[in-house]
């Protein structure tokens, strides 16, 4: 017999609807496994609200205090050597590669490199320069309905985004309550 969704509403701390509540106490009426499963809740839930707390040793807070402490120089140390290590291990792969540089190239085929490299650079440079000029001219030649769908693609799109991130914070993760 499927107990759904009269498990759920057993196990739920708010307050049903007269419907589910008229449904919960007719399947009650019929199923004896439920019936046993809501009075076993029942006196759970009693249990649970008339213990009390235990109260901490005396000293507490002063010990959780100073053993906060002690993790706390214990993380940083941890971190100051995973930083140590990794410089370390930075600083011994560069000096290996420059070993491995100077073995198997040539001082003048670095140097060809290095002078290639920076004149790439310049022309790059160069280009972005050229397109600086050019961008305060592009609105004049793009036309206005290309304008348009470009920006109500990007307003859909960040639409969507803010939606999509506001129904996960608010609804979370949904669950298949069939797979327990």
């Amino acid at each position: 017999m499927n107990h759904q969704p009269f498990e759920t509403w057993i196990f739920d701390d708010s307050e049903p609807s007269y419907e589910e509540q008229q449904s919960l106490q007719n399947h009650l009426a019929s199923c004896p496994d439920c019936c046993q499963l809501f009075e076993n809740w029942q006196h759970i839930h009693v249990a649970l609200r008339q213990t009390t707390l235990a109260a901490p040793r005396q000293g507490f807070t002063k010990r959780w205090k100073e053993n906060l402490a002690a993790r706390r120089a214990f993380q940083q140390q941890q971190t100051r050597r995973l930083l140590l290590f990794l410089i370390t291990g930075s600083l011994l792969v560069l000096l290996a590669f420059i070993i491995y540089l100077a073995t198997n190239i040539s001082l003048v085929n670095m140097i060809g490199s290095l002078l290639e490299g920076l004149a790439y650079l310049i022309v790059i440079v160069n280009r972005i320069q050229r397109i600086s000029v050019i961008l305060p001219t592009l609105p004049r030649v793009i036309p206005l309905g290309l304008w348009i769908l470009i920006s109500t693609s990007a307003s859909m799109l960040s639409l969507l985004w803010v939606f999509s991130i506001w129904k996960i914070s608010t609804k979370g993760v949904t669950q298949n309550e069939n797979s327990f």
